[in-house]
């Protein structure tokens, strides 16, 4: 996947992948934006939430659930100090139809989260060198082995990693290639500059 932004004015970006459908960013008036576009950290939110929900909706029509309604919510609050990244991830689906089968939408889930939807795994190396998988604690000797085992079951492997500024290049290698090692196809770097501009 490829994805380039482009600077209009102030803190304002339009956005384009592959796909191409132009998608407008904007920072908080706090730190130089307009209002007039979503912010980068949300567009990470929603991409697990559409991630998710496309994964789910489509497991739940090859099922042959009547589904009339469909929703997905994220709740992810973020840390108070910088890097403020997010501390963890709700998601509540909210499913609605015709004699929808409860274990049938609990197994769509299931299914989404552990082997189709790849936006739910991020990991983060801090300043201290404190390592996590998704907000879990991890040694950076066990991230290989760890990693193997949250994708052994996906298709798609893909990883977000969000490292300290101040952390040597040497560090970040380290961590991609254990996610190499692991069989990681994508990797996707959130700098402190993305998250800074997408505070509240």
């Amino acid at each position: 996947m490829k994805a380039t932004v482009n600077w209009q004015n102030n803190m304002v970006f339009i956005g384009k992948s592959a796909s191409g459908f132009p998608v407008q960013m904007d920072a908080d008036p706090n730190f130089g934006g307009t209002e007039s576009g979503v912010r980068p950290m949300e567009m990470i939110a929603l991409g697990l939430a559409g991630c998710t929900a496309m994964d789910v909706i489509s497991i739940l029509r090859k099922k042959r659930q009547d589904v009339t309604q469909f929703e997905v919510r994220v709740d992810a609050p973020r840390s108070a100090d910088h890097p403020k990244v997010f501390t963890k991830a709700v998601i509540t689906y909210i499913a609605t139809g015709r004699s929808v089968d409860e274990d049938a939408v609990l197994r769509s889930i299931e299914l989404a989260a552990t082997k189709y939807c790849p936006a739910q795994i991020m990991l983060e190396y801090t300043a201290d060198r404190r390592l996590t998988v998704n907000h879990q604690d991890i040694a950076l000797p066990d991230l290989e082995r760890r990693l193997r085992e949250i994708y052994a079951p996906r298709n798609d492997k893909t990883i977000f990693i969000a490292g300290a500024a101040s952390l040597p290049y040497g560090a970040i290698v380290e961590v991609m290639d254990a996610a190499k090692g692991a069989g990681v196809q994508r990797l996707g770097i959130i700098t402190e500059g993305m998250r800074r501009s997408a505070q509240d």
